[in-house]
This record gives C-alpha cells, structure tokens and sequence, in this order.
C-alpha cells in the first residue's frame, strides 16, 4: 500500500471519526493524538527519503513504530461492540501502517 493510500485511510478514518458522535471525548481525543503521530511519522519518512535512501531505507524503529500500531490494535478492539465501523477503520489504518514498514 502507498503511502497516498494510507493517507486516504486516514481520512476515511477521520470520517467515521466525525459520524460517531457517541465516542466519549477521552477516546476522540487518543485517537486524534494517535493520527497526528501517523501524519508525523509519514511525514518523517518523506523528508527522510532521498533517491539514494530510497533503494536502501534504514530500517523502522520498531519501538516507536511497534507501540503505534500495538495502539491504533487496542483501540480498535476497544470500539469492536460498540463501534464496527470505527474499529474497521482503525483496523484498516493499523494494516497499512504495516504493509508500508512504519
């Protein structure tokens, strides 16, 4: 998945963020925090990458990039009951994560 994919998650994401009105502020809050850290980290790794990082990319930090998706996992779980499609969407958005390598 390209990373112009995962930020089209990210809106559908923040989407059913904006339809799910019965979200308690605490849980809206978490999971505005977690998408400033993707769009951080995505656009870390577009400043990092040059045409010569690009064929040889350093390789993830898998504690900062493990706990955000382990994160964006919890919480996906946490609206399984309660919110399907809320949890679809972080789930979707946890996938692209790892398929890019953050």
């Amino acid at each position: 998945m390209e990373k112009q994919q995962l930020k089209a998650t990210l809106t559908q994401l923040h989407d059913e963020l904006a339809r799910s009105g019965e979200v308690d502020e605490e849980m809206q809050s978490l999971l505005r925090q977690l998408a400033a850290d993707i769009q951080s980290t995505l656009d870390q790794s577009a400043t990092a990458e040059t045409p010569s990082e690009a064929a040889d990319p350093e390789p993830a930090r898998p504690d900062e990039d493990g706990s955000l998706i382990d994160q964006l996992t919890e919480v996906a779980s946490h609206f399984e009951e309660t919110h399907p499609r809320l949890a679809s969407a972080i789930g979707r958005v946890a996938d692209a994560l790892s398929q890019l390598g953050i």
